[in-house]
């Protein structure tokens, strides 16, 4: 049964959508819209892995009517705690940044992270260490044209997925690139990058890109649920493509490239999708908010798990043999996942 307050707002319908054409023709409304006050929170951005180095980012909300974004926190107390036990205190390094030594943490346990500053309420969020990849193979089969200097590499990454629980999983493909200036014998490093990878995976999901054949699903990252493989050994099939440098040239690009492989917690995995589907939506004035997942208490923010693997290609046989690349951890792209900067040594 339609209500008397629906119908009286359907009549008004009919007299305001004329009016609202013949305004839109000259007229002009000025509304004065007051506000309401602003109430500071605190933003605490934070991601763990067993045996890496602490880093925090705090931030504190501004009006949405202030020219400039979230301002950096510069005097926080920042502590991690497993259970009731202060494990870490860290200490300010710069923009609001905080770090810390590694600590060693064990799938399972359950951390939190609490926050305080002057200009706003604390705030603390909890999550559990996820548990390492479960990687039981990896394989890496290469053919390459020497007509065309084309390189198909097809990767499996076999799974042992554990049963009777639910994981989220992710992986990208890092790559370095190194400029050689044949003519003078110098060598330099750009900055490293991410690569995209075709795959029919269906537990990937919809593609991000399509770059490298229309028939093909192509990703630049996948983050991904174990339910198509619960339980199960399950091989995931990879293939990149890339051109080996013309030996005609002076100045050619050397390339490597290394597999990430993460286990991430639900905490993780849902502000990585909602992140992404944020930056996606984003660009369309068509599009509704959406909000990034965050599991701060009394503020915003992330405080989420990961455990990771890294896992490097072998090199090109026109890669030069005394070819100097930096170490893995911390050659990664870190504009994917901000702390692999902060790599520990069991990532390899």
């Amino acid at each position: 049964m339609m209500h008397a307050h629906t119908i009286t707002i359907h009549r008004a319908m009919r007299y305001l959508v004329p009016l609202l054409l013949v305004c839109g023709l000259g007229c002009e409304t000025i509304v004065d819209v007051d506000p309401p006050a602003h109430t500071p929170q605190l933003v605490a951005q934070g991601v763990f892995a067993p045996d890496s180095e602490w880093a925090v980012r705090v931030m504190q909300t501004v009006p949405f009517t202030a020219e400039e974004g979230s301002i950096p926190v510069e005097d926080a107390t920042v502590e991690v705690f497993v259970d009731d036990a202060r494990v870490a205190a860290l200490a300010p390094s710069d923009s609001g940044t905080y770090v810390g030594p590694a600590t060693t943490l064990l799938p399972g346990q359950r951390l939190t992270l609490r926050v305080a500053a002057p200009e706003a309420a604390p705030v603390e969020g909890t999550d559990t260490v996820p548990i390492a990849p479960p990687i039981a193979d990896f394989a890496d089969q290469r053919t390459a044209s020497a007509a065309s200097r084309r390189v198909v590499r097809q990767l499996g990454l076999t799974l042992d997925d554990p049963a009777d629980s639910a994981q989220q999983y992710g992986l990208f493909i890092a790559q370095l690139r190194v400029e050689e200036t044949r003519s003078t014998g110098q060598f330099k490093l750009l900055d490293p990058t991410v690569f995209p990878f075709e795959s029919d995976e269906p537990a990937f999901g919809n593609a991000l890109l399509r770059l490298l054949d229309d028939d093909t699903p192509t990703y630049r990252g996948a983050f991904f649920t174990d339910e198509h493989f619960d339980g199960q050994r399950h091989t995931l099939d990879l293939r990149l493509q890339y051109d080996l440098p013309n030996p005609a040239n002076d100045v050619v690009i050397h390339r490597a490239f290394a597999l990430v492989v993460l286990s991430a917690s639900d905490h993780f995995y849902r502000y990585w999708q909602t992140a992404n589907e944020q930056l996606v939506s984003g660009a369309s004035p068509f599009s509704e908010p959406l909000r990034v997942h965050s599991n701060m208490d009394n503020g915003v923010g992330i405080f989420a798990g990961v455990q990771y693997r890294i896992l490097p290609l072998d090199l090109d046989a026109t890669t030069p043999a005394d070819l100097d690349l930096p170490d893995w951890c911390t050659a990664l792209p870190t504009d994917v996942v901000p702390t692999f900067a902060l790599c520990s040594s069991s990532s390899m």
